[in-house]
């Protein structure tokens, strides 16, 4: 992490006397720091992310270069999957993912002048497999 302390994984201000700060295995308060807010651990955490990569000023035709970044993301060996707007990938934690995204980003700025990268975060406790079973649990409800 650059400047700061190597486990601080988030601090967000919302405004006067609200942030939600983590650092790594620590209990995460969200709401006014004068209240009990609700805590939940940042151990044993599944991170679910959702991202598109578009590399601008190139011409319509970007399919060569977000090859390039799936490419990246197979190689991880994380679980994913590559859809027409987003590619999703699954891990045990923030760095572990955001590592690849960064690095699937990276490879397409290395060509491109300018990128536009668009990321949606879904990180909770729990075990992974999520990339699978959130998608299974909305299949059992279309059959029933």
């Amino acid at each position: 992490m650059r400047g700061g302390h190597p486990d601080l994984v988030a601090r967000v201000a919302y405004g006067p006397g609200q942030s939600v700060q983590a650092r790594r295995f620590d209990a995460v308060v969200v709401g006014d720091q004068d209240s009990h807010g609700q805590e939940t651990s940042v151990e044993g955490m599944s991170v679910l992310v959702a991202f598109s990569v578009t590399p601008l000023g190139g011409g319509a035709d970007v399919g060569e270069l977000v090859a390039e970044a799936v490419r990246v993301v197979r190689a991880s060996g994380l679980p994913n999957r590559t859809d027409a707007m987003f590619t999703t990938v699954e891990g045990e934690s923030w760095e572990e993912v955001m590592g690849v995204v960064q690095a699937a980003v990276a490879v397409v700025q290395g060509r491109s002048a300018r990128t536009s990268t668009v990321i949606k975060v879904d990180w909770r406790d729990g075990p992974v497999g999520r990339l699978e079973s959130k998608v299974a649990s909305v299949e059992r409800h279309l059959a029933g």
